[in-house]
């Protein structure tokens, strides 16, 4: 029979239960603590132990962040295998597996980097941390903690990056950078000061502050270290505070020179100054710039005011300007005393913009050389002036010299060039417009003009191939005209009645003026023959009339158009340039349009000038007419009001009308012949329909579109032709060229040199080689058959004059 426990026994017995319960819960309560660490860890944590078959190791902890930073769950891992899926690349998974499987009881590897790569196939750079742990049945475990190293690597090379910029720019900027510690010791200077001062960046640092600048510049140096100290202990500091110094340092061959030394603190991530860095400027020339300035007071101000050049003194600190020389007063139309004491923004020189980039740059580089500017004369002209400025002291002063180049009248020569390159280019287009247009209407021209020797009269169809006949000849003069405006043609002139040639040009501009101008019209005037070029006379109205247009855009009027006659005597003439006492018929274009103001009246012929913007015009319509009207010894004159309108008088001297002999319109009344030509001509269509032309003229023709063709023929058989018709641009051989060798066969064989346009030949060109006549494409029946039977004649005239 058992014993009865003792009283002390059974409270020994409570007690001891009561501790193992108190030390089970606080088990419990530790392991909680430890889940809710391992569960909300900032890194990965993960346990795992080896196993002798893929996927060679297994999870038994895997906490959320592993999830986060691989983007698997534990049993996808388990399931894929942890190298399989973090290192795709064999030669690096190999080499995971190995590093794992060398590692023995008691190792530890700490923050060895891996890139893994994460369940969407992003690369993550990762620090992994890990170490065998026993459990008590011997069985070993591998903990191991992972750190999302991402952001460090970018941080890293961003700072690499950053380093290698500094690195470049301090190793090849032309200024010195340098860096002091709190001692001033130099810790390092970039490699400009070899250039500058002598000693290599190693020499430099091992040398003192004594040993590198004079004594008066050390002390001034020492003394604003201390004060720069002081502000700090005085809590009155500011991290981005620069302190500009001028400092006299020594080269190493002894002679010094002065540096503008910009430095600021190096502070410690409590704000506490480290060290120092600046740059340090060259400024010696400036120096002895100010040294000269000085001491040669009054020969500078002779210098200053007796400069071509605009020069000016203005305060660093307030902006006003302290003195200007003569050429500066010139220039901006102001007195010394309107200008002195006030800032350009005050007198309205730059605009803002403009003064802006000129302080950025002075700020910047400390000086500002040839910057080209704007600015506003008291006049209200523009300038264009090239800027050089820098600051300077006098007597201690920071001042800012400016140096002003005019380059107002360079600028518009060089406009006005630019224009005339446009003009250049205008006419080479127009060149190779007339020379491929003159062709086209060539062969339409021929072929009509068949047609209608085939045609009577009586016919229906005779009229519509008279309105082609007639719509060619027009195009011939729109292709003069074109020539003209481009100055690519010698403009004849003749005797010309303006009343028809001024209704036709209305019906031509009637579609390019809106429904909402009004044109008027009246050409009834007793005499209106003039001597004139009809094409240009079309350019003068046309010119006119657009103006008028112009004018009234906006919102519709009346153009009218008038000629009358008019009589000037002694005094009347002298309201017109140029003009004596005479009859006239005068021109006149009138607008209600907005008017013209009288500020600019007086220069609207100039070249180039326009109140029109770019794309609107060029400038050049009225400068045209004013030439054309010149040239036609002719005046013009123009009166307008603003908001009235304008009115444009054109006058132009009368003669006696020339009665002019009717043109032949049958065949068998235009010249005709029996001789033999040849005709070269690269257009197969042109050639066959003047070689039908001929035909019908009474002549043997020969046609051959190769030049080389034509030239083996006339070499093989040397009498055979008696004239010789040829085009001028061909290819493989001009027209020129193939006259040329024709002449070397046979020295005698007329030529009649055809063109639609060619700036290599013109008529005096081509009579000084030996070609007896010359046309201008496209050329009509009648002025071929004349022009042919013209040279055949005056040919065979010479041969029996020579006989």
């Amino acid at each position: 029979m058992s014993q009865k426990p003792t009283y002390e026994e059974l409270a020994q017995r409570v007690e001891q239960l009561s501790a193992k319960k108190q030390a089970k819960k606080k088990l419990h309560e530790h392991v909680k603590m430890l889940e809710e660490i391992f569960n909300h860890a900032a890194d990965g944590i993960c346990v795992c132990h080896n196993i002798p078959e893929a996927p060679y190791v297994k999870f038994t902890h895997w906490n959320p962040r592993m999830t986060g930073i691989t983007e698997y769950t534990m049993d996808e891992i388990n399931r894929l295998g942890w190298y399989q899926a973090m290192y795709p690349d064999p030669e690096v998974q190999k080499r995971a597996i190995e590093r794992m499987a060398s590692m023995r009881d008691g190792d530890d590897i700490q923050a060895e980097e891996w890139t893994i790569t994460t369940k969407s196939g992003k690369r993550k750079p990762l620090s992994s941390s890990t170490s065998i742990v026993k459990k008590q049945n011997e069985k070993t475990y591998i903990l191991a903690i992972m750190l999302d190293i991402s952001k460090r690597k970018k941080a890293e090379d961003l700072l690499r990056e950053s380093e290698e910029r500094f690195r470049f720019l301090t190793e090849n900027i032309a200024d010195i950078v340098w860096t002091l510690d709190l001692n001033l010791n130099t810790t390092y200077v970039s490699p400009s000061i070899e250039k500058i001062l002598g000693f290599t960046p190693n020499e430099r640092l091992q040398q003192s502050l004594e040993e590198m600048m004079t004594l008066e510049s050390l002390q001034k140096v020492q003394m604003k270290f201390l004060e720069e100290l002081q502000r700090d202990e005085n809590n009155v500091f500011d991290p981005n505070r620069f302190v500009t110094m001028e400092v006299e340092y020594y080269r190493k061959d002894g002679f010094t020179v002065w540096m503008e030394n910009r430095v600021k603190a190096i502070r410690d991530s409590a704000d506490e100054i480290a060290g120092i860095y600046g740059v340090s400027r060259d400024i010696t020339e400036r120096k002895q710039a100010e040294k000269i300035l000085r001491e040669n007071e009054s020969k500078f101000r002779n210098l200053f005011d007796l400069s071509p050049q605009a020069i000016a003194l203005t305060e660093v600190k307030t902006g006003n300007l302290v003195d200007i020389n003569n050429k500066f007063c010139e220039l901006t139309k102001c007195s010394k005393e309107e200008i002195v004491g006030r800032t350009t923004t005050e007198l309205g020189f730059y605009s803002d913009e403009s003064r802006s980039t000129f302080v950025e740059k002075l700020q910047t580089s400390g000086e500002v050389d040839g910057l080209e500017m704007n600015f506003k004369a008291k006049d209200g002209s523009i300038i264009t002036a090239l800027m050089f400025a820098r600051v300077i002291k006098i007597a201690g002063k920071p001042l800012v010299l400016t140096m002003f180049h005019d380059v107002t009248t360079q600028k518009q020569l060089e406009e006005k060039l630019r224009q005339s390159q446009k003009m250049e280019a205008i006419g080479t287009l127009a060149g190779g417009i007339a020379h491929e247009f003159n062709n086209i209407l060539a062969i339409i021209l021929g072929s009509v003009e068949l047609a209608m020797f085939d045609i009577t009269k009586s016919n229906p169809s005779r009229e519509y191939l008279e309105d082609i006949q007639s719509a060619v000849l027009r195009g011939k003069d729109v292709v003069s005209q074109i020539l003209s405006f481009a100055r690519k043609s010698i403009v004849k002139r003749k005797s010309v009645q303006i009343g028809p040639a001024i209704k036709g040009t209305l019906k031509l501009i009637r579609a390019s003026i809106p429904t909402t101008i009004e044109i008027r019209q009246n050409l009834s005037c007793e005499s209106d023959t003039v001597m004139a070029n009809s094409t240009q006379i079309n350019q003068v109205l046309m010119n006119l009339c657009a103006n008028a247009r112009d004018a009234m855009k906006e919102k519709g009027g009346v153009l009218e158009v008038k000629l009358k006659n008019t009589i000037l005597d002694e005094r009347s003439a002298t309201r017109y340039e140029g003009l004596i006492p005479g009859n006239y018929v005068k021109l006149i274009v009138g607008d209600t349009g907005i008017g013209i103001d009288p500020e600019i009246i007086d220069r609207i012929f100039e070249p180039y000038f326009t109140t029109t913007s770019l794309a609107e015009g060029t400038g050049m319509g009225l400068a045209v007419v004013h030439g054309i009207v010149k040239r036609h010894d002719g005046a013009i004159r123009v009166q307008s009001e603003l908001g009235r309108g304008t009115t444009v008088e054109v006058l132009f001297p009368c003669i006696e009308m020339v009665a002019v002999e009717p043109k032949p319109e049958e065949l068998e009344k235009l010249p005709s012949g029996n001789e033999r030509i040849l005709f070269v001509d690269d257009e197969k269509n042109l050639v066959r329909a003047y070689t039908n032309i001929m035909k019908s003229l009474g002549y043997d023709v020969v046609s051959f579109t190769s030049p080389t063709e034509a030239l083996e023929l006339f070499n093989s058989q040397l009498d055979r032709f008696d004239l010789v018709i040829t085009d001028m641009t061909m290819p493989d051989m001009t027209g020129e060229k193939l006259s040329q060798e024709m002449i070397k066969i046979r020295s005698d064989i007329p030529i009649i040199l055809c063109t639609g346009y060619s700036d290599l030949i013109d008529e005096g060109k081509a009579k000084e080689t030996g070609i007896k006549g010359f046309a201008m494409k496209p050329v009509t029946a009648e002025a071929l058959a004349v022009e042919i039977r013209k040279v055949l004649d005056d040919d065979r005239n010479r041969t029996y004059r020579n006989e």
